[in-house]
């Protein structure tokens, strides 16, 4: 998502379109970021602290995803 966001933020998106495209119809990266969302809101489904909140959104909002983009620069 922070990949995703400084794109769009330095404009790249529209100098990269069909990249940036590319990224996010791949279906592998597809399916991963499905599954980010899922464990995020199943992870914060059960958190009963603000640290239990902020590892939900570290691991499953931010390291995840960043993960799944990776997908899409490999070969």
């Amino acid at each position: 998502m922070f990949t995703l966001a400084a794109l769009m933020i330095v404009s790249a998106t529209e100098s990269e379109t069909a990249r940036v495209n590319d990224a996010l119809t791949y279906e592998p990266v597809r399916q991963c970021l499905a599954m980010q969302q899922l464990q995020l809101r199943q992870c914060a489904s059960v958190t009963s602290t603000p640290n239990e909140d902020a590892f939900c959104i570290a691991q499953h909002g931010f390291a995840g995803p960043s993960g799944c983009m990776q997908l899409a620069e490999a070969p």
